[in-house]
């Protein structure tokens, strides 16, 4: 639920506020980044019909989305602490 702000605890919470706005960004540039790799990688094995591919790299991948993913929900409860809405943090990316 959002909270309401006087206009003064809204200015000394902005600059914390836009700090993890960007922090949230990087995350989904990261994120759709990898996702992208993924795919990519997903497509060329069906298109070839199969083929070898390097595991670790895969691996690698997986586990940086879901650390990208994971970044981004921590954030989001952080937003929420501090009476954002999601919707509007969302909106702003």
């Amino acid at each position: 639920m959002s909270r309401r702000f006087t206009l003064e605890t809204a200015e000394k919470l902005l600059p914390e506020i836009e700090s993890r706005l960007r922090e949230a960004i990087a995350f989904k540039a990261a994120f759709d980044e990898v996702q992208g790799e993924l795919q990519a990688v997903a497509q060329r094995v069906m298109m070839l019909g199969g083929v070898l591919v390097d595991r670790e790299k895969i691996h690698q991948n997986k586990a940086r989305r879901d650390q990208c993913a994971e970044s981004s929900r921590t954030l989001s409860r952080t937003f929420k602490s501090l009476g954002a809405s999601s919707r509007t943090w969302i909106q702003a990316s």
